[in-house]
């Protein structure tokens, strides 16, 4: 049956006119042996509800709260500020609490005085926040590049906060070939590569309009917060009555309460005189652990290979957050010797030897850090 909600309004002395509905929505249908306070409960459910809030200690209690099920949209005014691990009841019932991404709330969520939106799940006893504090949540490595410095300059802090600086220096560069001796006497060794240049970081609080002098032409540094020293180059150096392919040593880094970031060394190559018919390959350059930071390349420059390309390579591997691989080492130069016939009856004897390559240039590169300051 349907009950039809109606009104009377009074026309003249006691004369009324019955209002009757003039649309669906006016009527409440029940079906036969039906509840009409159930009916009314399900409309009810499409209403958002104000319930009351009161914190003691770490708890919130809400009130007031229905006798509804399923989903149900509310709001409260909070009496405290929400701290983290803060509790919750409703109608003296345990709910836990959730953001609608499903994420436990931050500290400082809501504040007091603050009308916080929240749905209540019956069903699974849970309080979803629609909305929970005014900032944005962010990972722990949350930042922003601000710049990257790879020759000298100065540096002004845009806003006060957190900054976190790296800085690489120039690696080494790969050694050439050595060689000597004359005609079908002459022989030589293969260039060693360079080694990588100091790295490190540090984070820093700097203030607004603050002025830092940065240095990037090979050393690198950030005032004098932190530095670091270039690679050394590779060199083929006597040793005893021979000669040696030496790789370069790293650089470092220097600096209060930095992080140094530890360098792969660069190698010798083949590291052996080459006569009659021979080949030496060159070093490669040194490089990087690339899980100390996301600008660090693990790739130094490729030496020289004596069955292609004699010249020893700067590095092309970018970091894996797609920086230039900057501080890496050069790769040295590949060596080779052998006879070619240059007639049927001649023979000549033909030495080659490739050049070693540059390091890695230096750079700064800054960073905010977006975490509470």
């Amino acid at each position: 049956m349907a009950i039809k909600i109606q009104q009377r309004r009074k026309i003249g002395v006691d004369t009324y006119e019955e209002m009757y509905p003039k649309t669906q929505a006016d009527c409440v249908s029940v079906s036969s042996g039906g509840n009409l306070q159930t009916k009314l409960s399900d409309i009810d459910k499409k209403v958002t509800y104000e319930l009351t809030c009161s914190k003691t200690g770490s708890t919130y209690a809400l009130s007031e709260f229905p006798s509804v099920t399923g989903l149900v949209s509310c709001v409260f005014k909070a009496d405290k500020d929400y701290a983290v691990n803060d509790g919750f009841t409703v109608n003296g019932t345990d709910y836990t609490v959730q953001t609608l991404d499903g994420k436990a709330l931050t500290a400082g969520a809501f504040k007091a005085g603050a009308v916080v939106p929240i749905i209540i799940d019956t069903a699974g006893k849970k309080i979803n926040f629609k909305q929970a504090g005014g900032q944005l949540s962010l990972p722990a490595e949350a930042y922003v590049m601000i710049a990257s410095y790879t020759a000298n300059g100065t540096f002004t802090a845009p806003v006060s906060g957190k900054y976190r600086v790296t800085c690489i220096a120039r690696g080494g560069s790969g050694g050439g070939i050595f060689q000597e001796g004359l005609a079908e006497t002459l022989h030589g060794i293969n260039g060693p590569g360079g080694g990588a240049g100091g790295a490190g970081q540090v984070t820093t609080m700097l203030a607004a309009g603050n002025t830092i002098t940065i240095t990037a032409n090979g050393n690198a540094s950030f005032g004098t917060i932190i530095s670091a020293v270039p690679g050394n180059d590779g060199a083929v150096q006597p040793y005893g009555s021979s000669y040696t392919a030496v790789p370069g040593t790293n650089g470092y880094c220097t600096g209060e309460e930095i992080t140094s970031f530890q360098p792969i060394a660069a190698t010798s190559g083949t590291n052996q005189f080459t006569s009659g018919n021979g080949t030496a390959d060159g070093g490669n350059g040194g490089a990087y652990n690339t899980a100390q930071s996301k600008f660090l390349s693990g790739e130094g420059g490729k030496g020289g290979d004596a069955d292609s390309s004699l010249d020893g390579k700067t590095s092309v591997k970018a970091s894996y957050s797609g920086t230039f691989p900057f501080g890496t080492g050069g790769g040295g130069g590949a060596y080779r010797c052998f006879y070619t016939l240059v007639n049927a009856t001649t023979t000549e004897y033909v030495s080659q030897g490739g050049t070693g390559a540059p390091g890695g240039q230096a750079a700064v590169i800054i960073e905010l850090i977006l975490d509470e300051q």
